[in-house]
């Protein structure tokens, strides 16, 4: 993981928790992952803090140990 960034796009969060996209997009109509900036419409991105990566390996963990 990168210390210094600001935020993590969609794609970028993804890659970094090994993830499908949904469940990010789903944690986020939860209102449950930080978001440093809002999207502003179409075409803008919106950018999630650092510490989406932290909740989002969190509900993986959760959802593999219910699977066991």
């Amino acid at each position: 993981m990168i210390i210094n960034k600001t935020g993590f796009t969609r794609k970028e969060l993804a890659a970094e928790c090994d993830c499908k996209y949904y469940i990010i997009d789903y944690l986020n109509n939860c209102g449950k992952l930080p978001v440093v900036r809002e999207s502003e419409g179409p075409g803008y991105i919106r950018l999630y803090h650092p510490n989406a990566v932290n909740v989002l390996t969190d509900h993986l963990a959760k959802r593999v140990s219910k699977n066991v």
